[in-house]
């Protein structure tokens, strides 16, 4: 059924050497028609043996189905091209040794038919990234002196304006469903190699706000005019020396006791990353998570802190603003902006560059979201129009309300958005890495229950019974939040 990418943004890898090569990557529905050269250099012909054809153009594999093939030891000795070569069962070859892709005694059942659907499919519906390795690439992210390494790191944006799309447009659909990664390596004639490690596809939990992140506004879903929103992780391994940890924030595992596991357990203390380019006057760059399972209570804390450091762009008083949301949709929030100041401009962020940290203090929605209620009663919206927006005196806080029925509250709490917001006239550009987004100040509040039962018993007179229970609004269980 392929495999949702809808939330990855990267393709990363390392690759060493290879500086007369260029890679070629589709992601997507690949064709099923391999390229196979034999000894005489053909494409295509008949297998002496069994009198086949084979190549272009022809579903090759060892054991066909619709000949009521089963596979087994002698199909898997054949192979499925005219090959001179013989691999080996469970067999571990050296790196490069041509063997290792021999389809012959392999112990695999090997075949073209990708879906095993029983029919060649020869198109291509794709993105297409093309990547030199002679240090020219707009990929290229870490160079050798960067990783202390013979590799150098390369990052590919999927939806980046560099890609091709080959075959017929990829839909959002297809990103939901992607089924194959195709790798081609084209060089001069003369034999070379690339040696690749860490390819691996990097995405957030954080979704883009209307698909593409870019929307008018602070509420509502109006998609905005241009601009590109990339999100993604960073640390210490993909940025190199340029990514310090905030203050006091360290590498740890959520889980310790997976250090003793007894396997090989990676843990890279990490960002969250939000670039945007171009984002217009009025436009914000917006991602959000959602809770799925069930709504999250804030109430039982009276803050949250993160902290938020602009890494490059346009940032300091005149520029943009970054923002974070807690509410139920696009239009019913509560909202925090500021500002952030211009990086330092140094060759990376220090931990200081952190601060200060960003404390959102609960009780300021509390008061507006009364506000909201009562401006939204008076005034109630019309269908299609905008939410009530009540702002604090510093215009720092603000509640959006559209419909009372889905009002933020921070008992239920069931999405979080991040973003950037442009209040300027001119385009922005900006990046900003948040970190250790939590909850502080939890409320200690002592809270009260009691109850009360009063039985009167006169015999052969009356008989009474009196009942009575009740908690105060702090008092909580140990089974509750």
């Amino acid at each position: 059924t392929g495999t949702d990418l809808s939330r990855t943004d990267y393709l990363e890898f390392y690759a060493a050497d290879g500086e007369d090569l260029v890679l070629i990557l589709d992601l997507g529905r690949v064709s099923e028609d391999a390229f196979f050269v034999d000894s005489e250099g053909r494409t295509s012909g008949v297998d002496p043996a069994t009198g086949e054809l084979w190549g272009i153009g022809e579903l090759d594999q060892e054991a066909d189905p619709r000949k009521g093939e089963i596979w087994n030891d002698l199909l898997d000795r054949r192979g499925v091209w005219v090959e001179s070569c013989e691999g080996r069962r469970g067999q571990i070859y050296p790196l490069g040794d041509p063997r290792a892709n021999c389809t012959r005694g392999n112990g695999r059942n090997d075949t073209e038919d990708l879906d095993g659907d029983g029919n060649l499919v020869t198109e291509d519906r794709v993105y297409r990234y093309v990547i030199r390795l002679d240090g020219s690439s707009p990929y290229l992210a870490r160079t050798r002196e960067q990783t202390g390494s013979n590799f150098q790191l390369y990052r590919v944006p999927l939806r980046g304006p560099l890609a091709t799309n080959v075959g017929g447009r990829v839909t959002e659909a297809d990103w939901r469903a992607v089924k194959h990664l195709r790798l081609t390596v084209v060089g001069p004639a003369a034999q070379a190699g690339v040696s690749l490690a860490r390819m691996k596809l990097l995405g957030s939990r954080w979704v883009k706000r209307g698909q593409e992140g870019i929307l008018l506004g602070l509420a509502g879903n109006v998609l905005g005019t241009g601009g590109r929103l990339e999100v993604g992780p960073v640390n210490s391994l993909s940025e190199g020396g340029r990514y310090q940890s905030p203050p006091g924030v360290l590498d740890q595992l959520n889980d310790p006791t997976r250090a003793f596991s007894g396997q090989g357990v990676e843990f890279n203390e990490g960002a969250l990353s939000i670039q945007v380019q171009d984002l217009g006057p009025g436009e914000r760059a917006e991602v959000y998570s959602r809770f799925p399972q069930r709504p999250r209570n804030f109430l039982t804390y009276r803050q949250a802190r993160l902290w938020v450091v602009g890494t490059e762009g346009d940032w300091g008083m005149d520029g943009p603003e970054f923002f974070v949301k807690v509410g139920s949709d696009p239009e019913n929030f509560y909202l925090y902006r500021t500002r952030r100041p211009v990086p330092s401009g140094g060759e990376g962020i220090l931990p200081s560059d952190w601060l200060p940290e960003l404390v959102v203090d609960f009780t300021r929605w509390l008061t507006l979201r009364r506000q909201a209620e009562e401006e939204l009663i008076q005034n109630p919206p019309t269908p299609g129009g905008a939410p009530v927006a009540v702002w604090s005196a510093d215009s720092t806080y603000a509640v959006f309300l559209k419909d009372r029925a889905r009002a933020p509250n921070l008992a239920a709490v069931r999405e979080l958005s991040l973003g950037i917001w442009n209040p300027t006239g001119v385009p922005v550009r900006g990046t900003v890495w948040v970190n250790e987004l939590r909850l502080g100040e939890a409320v200690r509040d002592p809270g009260y229950a009691g109850y009360m039962d009063l039985d009167l018993d006169a015999p052969n007179l009356l008989r009474a019974s009196l009942s009575y229970s009740g908690q105060g609004p702090f008092f909580r269980q140990l089974s509750g939040d």
